[in-house]
C-alpha cells in the first residue's frame, strides 16, 4: 500500500488508538462484543449489588451488563449464565432439577420399526 495505508495491520499504536476512539468505530467494536456471547453453568456462591460469583469460577466476580434482562440470582442455586466477550452477564436461566420419575417418551423409529 502506498500512501493510503488504512488496513488494521498497517496502523501503529497511536494510529490505532485514534481509529478506535472515533464514535462510529466504538459502536462497531461494541457491537462485535455484543454478538460474541457464550454460556456456562454455575452455582452461585456470593451475591453483590453489581454481580455475583459461582463455584466453577471462584476467582472471578461476574458483573451485570447494563442490558441484562433479569438481574436477580439467589445464592446456592444453579444457573445457565450468558456472558459477552467482556465478561459481562447478559442473562441467567435457573436450572430446574426434577426429583420426580423420568418420563419415558418414544421417538418415532427408535424401536426399529
Amino acid at each position: 500500500m502506498d500512501g493510503d495505508e488504512t488496513a488494521m495491520g498497517m496502523l501503529d499504536a497511536h494510529d490505532y488508538e485514534a481509529w478506535r476512539s472515533r464514535s462510529e468505530n466504538r459502536r462497531a467494536i461494541a457491537a462485535s462484543y455484543e454478538r460474541s456471547r457464550y454460556w456456562f453453568y454455575g452455582r452461585v456462591t456470593r451475591v453483590g449489588a453489581y454481580g455475583f460469583q459461582v463455584e466453577t469460577r471462584p476467582q472471578v466476580w461476574l458483573n451485570w451488563s447494563k442490558r441484562a434482562t433479569d438481574k436477580l440470582v439467589e445464592r446456592g442455586r444453579e444457573y445457565r449464565i450468558t456472558v459477552d466477550a467482556n465478561g459481562r452477564v447478559h442473562a441467567v436461566q435457573e436450572v430446574i432439577e426434577s426429583d420426580g420419575p423420568d418420563i419415558p417418551f418414544d421417538v418415532e423409529g427408535s424401536d426399529g420399526h
